[in-house]
């Protein structure tokens, strides 16, 4: 898999865990303390970031970083 399918897949199954939450890109931008347009950038596959920014926002999207790898293919 190249690294651009992989950012990608990151990002939809963020934005599908979001949206089945109800939140908007703001409110999880604020709970996570970062811009709205990182969060755009992630869910659209565009910014490669870190393991650590990566469980800040699955954490606050009411997860964890296994069950969020591996429920990664449900969410496509």
């Amino acid at each position: 898999m190249q690294d651009s399918e992989l950012l990608k897949r990151i990002g939809c199954s963020i934005k599908a865990l979001r949206t089945k939450k109800g939140m908007t890109q703001q409110n999880l931008s604020k709970l996570c303390k970062v811009d709205r347009g990182f969060i755009s950038s992630v869910e659209r596959g565009k910014r490669n970031i870190s393991v650590l920014t990566l469980c800040l926002i699955i954490n606050m999207l009411g997860t964890d970083f296994v069950s969020f790898i591996k429920d990664m293919d449900d969410f496509q």
